[in-house]
């Protein structure tokens, strides 16, 4: 396997965690998809994209969603924190 599709399979690999994540926390805190769109500014479709690992977001988002959440953001990067 060469180095770019190492890379890219680890990467859809986190997109896909992530959004686990974030929409596992959203749910444990009882938060509504619209909620968190409305404290960190995004749009609900976003936040949707966002949880189903189809859309990669930026670094800033990423911190926004995890303050919006209450969350240490290092928690988020690990592969699963709910199971």
């Amino acid at each position: 396997m060469e180095l770019e599709d190492h890379v890219k399979s680890y990467v859809d690999l986190y997109r896909v965690s992530i959004g686990e994540n974030i929409k596992n926390a959203r749910k444990e805190r009882v938060y509504t998809q619209s909620q968190l769109a409305h404290q960190t500014d995004l749009s609900i479709n976003y936040i949707g994209y966002i949880e189903r690992g189809t859309q990669f977001l930026s670094l800033k988002t990423f911190l926004e969603v995890a303050y919006a959440l209450r969350i240490e953001p290092e928690k988020l990067l690990s592969k699963k924190i709910y199971e």
